[in-house]
């Protein structure tokens, strides 16, 4: 089968987030608000009704036993609070307020030896999937139907279409991966010398090396016309 036995490779942060009805914060008008704390990093959206969606990510250089991600909710909001304690106020109160949180570790999949076996093939996450720090995983499937459907026009042996649609989508779709592991990275220092250097760094890095053109191999992807 494609894929093999390939496991996921955890990448070093957990993922934990939550909805709160009636936050009593304005809304946000459909950006999502991220924040890179002292400890960890978190981000939230809030709706025209005052309904907020948010999520942290914490850092674990160990991976959880699916045991210890069970806790209960008033021990993740302890945790969080406490990663939170020296952020914005209004971090903390949003995690004391929600009732229910939601915890998992992130994974991906930077490399998966083959895509296919004959007819048989993977796409999306199934094949690369990606941490959410790359913002590109919903994009990369996208992209993939879009490139799939392309070759499966132009190539009438399903086989061959198959193969030629990883050997032109590995490159993009794993470098993403990386791009993605990369990113998070950054989320959680482990050491305040390493938030130090980081924040100290953000500025810098934010205005002359994440420009629009140093992302437009990221953002101004277009899938080719044809298998050809």
């Amino acid at each position: 089968m494609p894929g093999g036995n390939v496991r996921p490779s955890y990448t070093g942060l957990i993922n934990l987030g939550g909805i709160l009805p009636g936050s009593g914060l304005a809304p946000t008008d459909g950006e999502m608000r991220m924040i890179w704390g002292s400890r960890a990093f978190f981000g939230y959206a809030v709706r025209d009704n005052g309904e907020a969606w948010w999520f942290a990510n914490i850092g674990d250089a160990r991976e959880p036993s699916r045991n210890a991600m069970r806790q209960e909710r008033d021990a993740w909001a302890g945790q969080l609070t406490a990663h939170f304690s020296d952020d914005l106020p209004l971090i903390p109160d949003l995690i004391r307020r929600t009732s229910e949180i939601h915890s998992y570790p992130i994974h991906d999949l930077p490399h998966v030896p083959c895509w296919r076996d004959g007819p048989v093939g993977l796409i999306g996450d199934a094949a690369h999937a990606t941490s959410p720090s790359s913002g590109q995983g919903a994009s990369l499937a996208l992209e993939d139907a879009a490139h799939l459907a392309v070759c499966l026009r132009d190539i009438a042996d399903p086989a061959a279409a198959l193969a030629h649609f990883e050997a032109e989508r590995r490159p993009r779709a794993e470098q993403i991966v990386a791009e993605g592991r990369r990113r998070g990275a950054y989320k959680a220092p482990r050491s305040r010398a390493q938030m130090w250097l980081r924040d100290a760094l953000m500025p810098i890095v934010f205005r002359f090396l994440v420009t629009e053109q140093s992302l437009a191999w990221i953002h101004d992807y277009r899938v080719p016309h044809s298998a050809a």
